[in-house]
């Protein structure tokens, strides 16, 4: 197992955010608007798998892989588990458990917004 940094802790899913390029533009990463077809083709892609361990109350594949995310201000970025993260949002799963690092400083939401070409 790699080495891991931050605390092992429960996070809110709704304090998770995307701000990758592709977290800017891809329709998935936004739980709130997402299309019903578009949520069929990731519960049935390999993220699917992660739902079965969602829905007995397990984070899937922490001990092998786990999630690691940024915090500031209570905020959370994923920085490994983006696909995991995602899932649960648009399932609607309320908690997850991920090593959380908290920063200094807000490194994230600075990026561009979707559509913006800096």
């Amino acid at each position: 197992m790699r080495k891991v940094r931050g605390n092992l802790q429960a996070v809110e899913t709704n304090r998770i955010e995307f701000s990758t390029f592709l977290g800017n533009i891809c329709g998935l990463l936004n739980s709130e608007n997402i299309h019903e077809e578009l949520k069929k083709i990731c519960f049935s892609s390999r993220c699917g798998c992660f739902l079965k361990y969602y829905t007995e109350g397990i984070t899937p594949f922490m001990n092998e892989d786990p999630i690691e995310l940024a915090e500031y201000n209570g905020r959370y970025w994923p920085m490994e588990g983006k696909h995991r993260s995602c899932l649960a949002k648009m399932a609607g799963i309320k908690t997850i458990q991920a090593y959380v690092s908290a920063l200094d400083r807000d490194i994230y939401s600075t990026l561009p917004n979707n559509g913006d070409r800096r």
